[in-house]
């Protein structure tokens, strides 16, 4: 079988003052919204900044390609 990916990445929220985290609610509608066009996630992980905060989330996702060779 042959597969088609895609990668996603989603920034972090917060500020000067405030630690930066992921937003799950985002997460989860992204995920549910690649879901939907038969992507499947394989893989996920963030992306650090300074002192160990979040910067960004990066997800792999992969769905079966059509075309037959």
């Amino acid at each position: 079988m042959k597969w088609e990916y895609m990668t996603l990445k989603i920034g972090a929220e917060g500020g000067f003052l405030s630690p930066r985290t992921l937003n799950c609610a985002v997460l989860n509608e992204k995920m549910n919204e690649f879901g939907k066009y038969g992507w499947e996630l394989v893989s996920g992980f963030d992306i650090n900044a300074f002192k160990g905060e979040t910067n960004s989330a990066v997800l792999i996702f992969k769905r079966p390609l059509d075309v037959e060779d």
